[in-house]
């Protein structure tokens, strides 16, 4: 008879309710990652027991359980609320410990969701309390946590620092081996993240060897799985292989469900990287089976996508539509927004690769509007959160002392003092937003109301740069690969054009414009600089890099139309014959060499490192003369 058989016979047998639920707890331990629904309904069933008993204690604990198992069935707004009950009961019995634990599963339950600055407010309080009272045991599992969060923020060293404290704190209490493991597996992955694979193998090994010392197969699965990543990452992905299969192997001794499945879609990434999509398909398909089995939803979503992938790649675009529209529906479903924008993203290139860019568009744009429904979801929440606060206190005014009531009028002030915070830093990345997208001046216009209508402007140099074989070249790559290798190096070029004051006016896909003398008069030394010191980073980054990108360059100044297009969603547009010519240049540059107009050339103060090329004839422009730089 095995163990959960033996568990439900005593639960017939046992007259205490207290035992009851402790029983009925140990139960819906068991079944966590067997079987959901029945882990829930033993989860219920300690709810109703501590409800009918009063057991205000275990009615709390109760909530959490039931909220640790929608958690793992992807359900996280339904749990986010049954931990927040569960916080809410422990702080009326004033139990401290259970606090702190609670606070802890709201800010990784938040995390999960996105909201890292939800997550963040919860951690940190969850580590005060536990700080305050001297409770190690809840203190490292607060750090672990907010260093997941802080690793997620791209804050890497804060997210070094909260790791090394938490096993500091282990090391000194002497937890097992296999807690300390997991934190040095975190510590890893953060060196992992920053590409310093040396410091991540480290600390991987020392990982490893604790689960070996352990004998805990759990640990080892993934410990390997973590070797395997770094080797998968190196384009090492035969050997990559090799590892996955051994983690998967320990996954299954230990019948670690998601483990395994984890680790199947892994070994599908790596197989869709070697393009050996029947393999991919093979294991991607594995890995969802036993998600469902799960009912983890978020998992399900994830590898319907993968799967879409594949589908793209062969060009079955039924499928891929069909896998895309499940993974959709999911997401949406489990409140899963960045994984409902992932599938709207991938519809997108779906279409886009059958030339039905049309369809293409308006799923992009529900990508984009989904992405500002994440930005501004949690402001929202959080006012809406406290006008509810608000109204319930005023019903209850005539209730409290004097005293309380000062109090709480205190700590009214001072939570709209943060939402007033909160909306200021809104306003700064508003600000930001605008930024980016218009010139300086033409942002002064619109925050004054002023018209902005199209104007002609001349002696304006325009940079118009695209990336070389960029359809080929992008084939191999993941989108959310492309889309981050793109943001990258437009990133880093928009830095160094606001160095020497150009303005970047847009980017479409993978070309890249700028302007320099829109607004006053500058001469085109500062963009030629620019342009060059662009083409010298790009250099230096594809030494360092798996993924080479090489881009043609074309300058010319001359005469410009630009101006605001839209009523919704503004772009300010630049056109007109400067704008023709650079492009028209860059289409004749080989890659890597700045292509520069006879005009651009005549207004320059130096040229001794700037060559005549020739002269070309443009379908649409005439005869252009051009020169190239040749400061490389």
């Amino acid at each position: 008879m095995d163990e959960t058989e033996e568990l439900k016979k005593k639960l017939k047998k046992t007259k205490s309710e207290k035992d009851k639920i402790l029983l009925l707890f140990k139960l819906a331990e068991m079944y966590l990652n067997r079987n959901s629904e029945i882990s829930t309904e033993y989860a219920d069933e300690a709810i109703k027991l501590a409800e009918k008993t009063n057991d205000q204690l275990n009615l709390s604990r109760a909530y959490n359980k039931k909220g640790k198992i929608k958690v793992i069935g992807g359900h996280l707004k339904e749990s986010l609320t049954l931990f927040e009950k569960a916080l809410s009961i422990q702080e009326k019995i004033q139990d401290n410990k259970l606090v702190c634990t609670s606070l802890n599963s709201i800010g990784l339950n938040h995390y999960y969701l996105g909201n890292f600055k939800g997550a963040m407010f919860n951690l940190e309080k969850a580590i005060e309390i536990s700080r305050e009272i001297g409770a190690n045991e809840v203190l490292a599992p607060a750090l672990s946590n907010r260093g997941l969060v802080l690793e997620a923020l791209q804050e890497k060293d804060k997210a070094l620092e909260s790791y090394f404290e938490c096993l500091e704190i282990e090391e000194n209490e002497g937890v097992p081996l296999d807690k300390m493991a997991d934190t040095l597996g975190n510590i890893g992955s953060v060196y992992e993240s920053i590409y310093d694979n040396g410091k991540a193998l480290e600390y991987y090994k020392k990982s490893l060897s604790m689960y070996f010392k352990t004998r805990n197969k759990k640990g080892l699965a993934g410990a390997i799985s973590n070797v395997a990543n770094i080797l998968k990452d190196n384009d090492q992905e035969d050997l990559a292989l090799k590892y996955y299969m051994k983690a998967l192997k320990f996954a299954e001794d230990v019948k670690n469900k998601e483990f395994c499945a984890n680790i199947l879609n892994n070994i599908g990434l790596v197989y869709l990287r070697k393009k050996n999509h029947t393999k991919a398909l093979e294991y991607f398909n594995g890995s969802l089976r036993i998600n469902e089995i799960l009912y983890d939803k978020k998992s399900t979503a994830n590898n319907l996508n993968n799967i879409a992938d594949v589908y793209t790649f062969i060009k079955d675009y039924g499928r891929a539509r069909e896998c895309l529209e499940k993974s959709c529906s999911i997401s949406r479903e489990i409140g899963a927004l960045n994984l409902e924008a992932e599938s709207l993203f991938k519809h997108a290139y779906l279409f886009a690769r059958q030339n039905d860019f049309i369809t293409a568009l308006e799923y992009l744009h529900k990508a984009d509007n989904l992405n500002d429904l994440i930005f501004s979801e949690d402001l929202s929440g959080k006012i809406s959160e406290l006008e509810t606060r608000f109204e319930i206190e005023k019903k209850k005014r005539d209730e409290i002392n004097i005293q309380t009531r000062a109090e709480f009028f205190r700590l009214k002030n001072d939570e709209l003092n943060e939402t007033l915070a909160e909306l200021t830093e809104e306003k700064i990345k508003t600000d930001s937003v605008l930024k980016a997208i218009f010139p300086e001046k033409v942002r002064e216009r619109l925050k004054q109301g002023k018209p902005t209508g199209f104007e002609n402007f001349r002696n304006v140099t325009v940079f118009y740069s695209d990336i070389a074989d960029f359809t080929s070249n992008a084939r191999g790559i993941n989108p959310e690969s492309l889309i981050g290798e793109l943001n990258e190096i437009f990133s880093s070029f928009d830095e160094i054009f606001e160095k020497w004051e150009c303005e970047r006016i847009m980017t479409i896909g993978d070309a890249y414009l700028a302007v320099s003398g829109l607004f006053d008069k500058k001469t085109p030394e500062g963009m030629v600089s620019a342009s060059n010191e662009c083409l010298d980073y790009l250099c230096e980054r594809n030494k360092k890099r798996n993924f080479k990108w090489m881009i043609r360059a074309g300058i010319h100044t001359g005469n410009v139309t630009c101006g605001v297009m839209g009523k919704k969603k503004f772009l300010y547009e630049v056109t007109g014959e400067a704008v023709d010519i650079a492009k028209y240049i860059q289409s004749i540059m080989p890659p890597m060499i700045l292509g520069i107009s006879s005009r651009t050339f005549e207004m320059l103060s130096f040229n001794s490192k700037i060559e005549r090329m020739g002269i070309f004839e443009s379908e649409d422009c005439g005869q252009i003369k051009v020169y190239k730089s040749v400061k490389r």
